[in-house]
């Protein structure tokens, strides 16, 4: 096909759009006429490929593309799409945009008109493999849905990327309106079942799918990104079970080999007071004569402070109050990750919810909800912590890192 305008790409070819549409596919060409149902699926399947991955990306990039650059063989040299030199071929139009600022507010609509035109087209065939409709296609035209279902995600994500490039050019371009893009209903499936493996709960699956681009979710399955299942097995698409936390069967996680280390307590005393005095209380630990015990001080709201502020979530076993205290292995955890943290302090200073904020007076502990906002606000650091988020390493690339964070217990209570 020679290079041609997006939306006349199927009238320069000899099809009917309106008969595609249609689902009536063999009247959409002369030549299905004399073609069996598999032929026509064959051929049909072909075209959309070519034409909603390769005319869409020469739409937006104004060159012709050769085949082979996008395309490699499997094992068993068949065909398949190969996106390794996308980047490339859409970082040039970057360039050329840069370089002709005068074409920018064209070039934007013109992009998100082709990218709006695809997307109905994807959302139609997303209607069409719906359990509903898709037996009748199976029955004409065998083979048809199965292949375009390896096609469209591939669609999806080159029109999720084009989108993304033209935000990354022309920032200052109006957008025309947001495309969500869906897959169809088996691959949408699969790829749920696929996660299942991986450890994902059905309130995670739900807010990927909600939240994120399908090209993230993707990304994700074939990083082989896993979940902790622990916690989320009777988890639905709404509550998960795991961050639904009863108080009143609550225990704390220990990490010491044993699991039977004691409670530490703070001063429950000092700690009101110092509320009460509309200050922030801190803690260090004190070790003598092998014995650890919590030091109790004082730090101003309305200035900064020399202590760290941490952060979790109770599902990760760090839960409780003042009156309750923490286990001694988190305690000593705590303060060797916030030593790690700042190391200009001799003495460091944390402060912590599960220490920090006392129930038993209902007033002082309606004052340490409503004072958190100056905890972190005057905190030298903030500490998260989180056992997602903890797999991360220095070596982590910061995609993964990025994952790991959106994905914690942590950033799904936001």
């Amino acid at each position: 096909m020679p290079l041609c305008t997006f939306p006349k790409y199927l009238d320069t070819a000899g099809y009917r759009g309106s008969e595609i549409w249609n689902a009536s596919f063999q009247q959409s060409h002369s030549e299905f006429k004399e073609l069996t149902g598999p032929q026509i699926s064959r051929q049909l399947v072909a075209l959309l490929q070519a034409w909603l991955y390769y005319d869409l990306l020469e739409s937006v990039v104004e060159k012709k593309i050769e085949v082979s650059y996008l395309m490699r063989p499997d094992i068993d040299s068949n065909g398949y799409l190969y996106s390794r030199n996308l980047h490339f071929a859409l970082q040039m139009k970057v360039f050329e945009l840069r370089a002709n600022p005068g074409r920018k507010p064209l070039a934007s609509i013109e992009i998100q008109l082709n990218l709006g035109l695809a997307h109905d087209w994807v959302s139609r065939f997303v209607a069409w493999s719906h359990p509903s409709f898709r037996p009748k296609l199976d029955e004409e035209y065998p083979g048809f849905m199965e292949q375009l279902e390896t096609v469209v995600p591939a669609v999806i994500r080159l029109a999720e990327a084009i989108e993304q490039m033209r935000l990354y050019a022309v920032p200052e371009e109006p957008t025309l309106g947001t495309l969500t893009w869906r897959t169809p209903y088996p691959v949408a499936s699969r790829r749920r079942s696929g996660l299942k493996r991986l450890g994902w709960c059905a309130f995670q699956i739900k807010l990927l799918e909600d939240t994120v681009n399908q090209s993230t979710i993707d990304w994700l399955v074939a990083c082989d990104m896993k979940q902790d299942p622990l916690g989320h097995e009777t988890c639905a698409a709404k509550p998960c079970a795991r961050n639904d936390i009863n108080e009143s069967t609550y225990q704390q996680a220990h990490i010491c080999q044993d699991g039977r280390c004691e409670k530490i307590l703070p001063n429950v005393h000092k700690v009101m007071a110092i509320l009460k005095e509309n200050q922030i209380p801190v803690i260090h630990l004190e070790v003598s004569n092998g014995q650890p015990r919590l030091v109790i001080s004082a730090s101003s709201k309305t200035e900064p402070g020399d202590y760290i502020a941490t952060s979790h979530v109770w599902a990760d076993g760090l839960g409780g109050a003042t009156e309750s205290g923490l286990v001694e292995c988190q305690i000593r955890r705590l303060s060797e990750m916030c030593s790690a943290v700042n190391q200009t302090s001799s003495t460091v200073r944390y402060w912590v919810d599960c220490l920090c904020i006392p129930r038993s007076d209902r007033d002082v502990y309606i004052h340490a909800l409503i004072a958190i906002r100056d905890v972190y606000l005057n905190a030298t650091f903030v500490l998260v912590l989180d056992k997602t988020i903890v797999e991360c390493t220095m070596s982590t690339s910061t995609e993964d890192l990025y994952a790991h964070i959106y994905l914690s217990a942590w950033m799904q209570r936001m």
